[in-house]
């Protein structure tokens, strides 16, 4: 599930273009709301978010999920006007069309928005209410992705013990359903809060299956040079690092040069390709 999205960019922009030579509104509005998923996906908010302008233009009021689409990339860009506004209007439309999918999201999103400002009772019914129609409806990836930003909000108010117990759940739910990159990200939340915990030998197996992950979505991603660059971007080489600064703790020095290295050849890897790719 998480490499769908980045492996089919090139089909869809040839697509895209198709769609628009032959006037097929529809399915130029989906293949529009595809590629603003997979901008949106690895962080390149303000190109996810001209796509979904597309898509709106094209289906006007409705469809809720357009509506999410731009709430949630008004979110991340952190004007939360705009992204109330929007996820307003997608709730009010996925109620009406009986659409518990994206009244769930949109649900999630609007916590968010309640969480930036402070108002945490207000996000904190939000999630909630969002956790019970995802369960309800069984759409478990909604699930695992609301338990992480439900760790983010309980870690923001110093509740450490509630922040792992949710990252525990997105992770076991991620990994039932190959959801790679939410995997990934769980665990490496799991090893962050570990750390600051000074859970030394916990944090180091959930680093090392950390870095299993990252390898294995690199993999994934194989001739995707653009979109190993967002990931290298979105994460870095966090656990790396992370892996890093433990074995220097434990005073395993040697692994710890070896392992920062191993980070380094990554960027350098990729930044490589990446001016190869350029030069041709």
């Amino acid at each position: 599930q998480t490499c769908a999205l980045p492996i089919s960019k090139e089909y869809y922009e040839k697509a895209l273009a198709i769609a628009k030579e032959i006037d097929d509104k529809e399915t130029e509005g989906t293949i529009n709301g595809n590629l603003g998923n997979v901008f949106y996906f690895f962080g390149e908010y303000t190109k996810a978010k001209e796509y979904y302008e597309e898509v709106l233009a094209i289906v006007g009021e409705r469809k809720g999920k357009a509506y999410l689409n731009l709430g949630s990339v008004y979110f991340r860009l952190r004007e939360n006007r705009k992204a109330k506004e929007y996820l307003d209007k997608a709730v009010g439309i996925s109620i009406a069309s009986r659409d518990r999918r994206i009244e769930a999201k949109a649900t999630a999103r609007l916590a968010g928005v309640f969480a930036s400002v402070n108002d945490n009772q207000k996000a904190k019914e939000h999630w909630e209410k969002a956790l019970t129609i995802s369960r309800e409806c069984g759409h478990r990836d909604v699930e695992a992705s609301i338990y992480i930003s439900l760790s983010n909000f309980y870690q923001s108010l110093g509740e450490y013990g509630k922040a792992e117990d949710c990252l525990e759940k997105a992770y076991s739910i991620s990994s039932q359903i190959g959801y790679k990159m939410l995997e990934f990200e769980s665990l490496l939340r799991i090893a962050q809060l570990k750390m600051w915990r000074s859970e030394i030998v916990e944090v180091k197996e959930y680093l090392l299956r950390c870095i299993a992950k990252y390898e294995q979505i690199r993999n994934f991603l194989k001739g995707n040079c653009e979109f190993k660059m967002a990931l290298l971007e979105k994460h870095g080489t966090s656990p790396y690092r992370l892996l890093t600064d433990l074995l220097c703790n434990i005073q395993k020095f040697g692994d710890a040069l070896y392992v920062e290295e191993l980070g380094r050849a990554r960027i350098l890897a990729e930044i490589g390709r990446a001016s190869c790719r350029e030069r041709v």
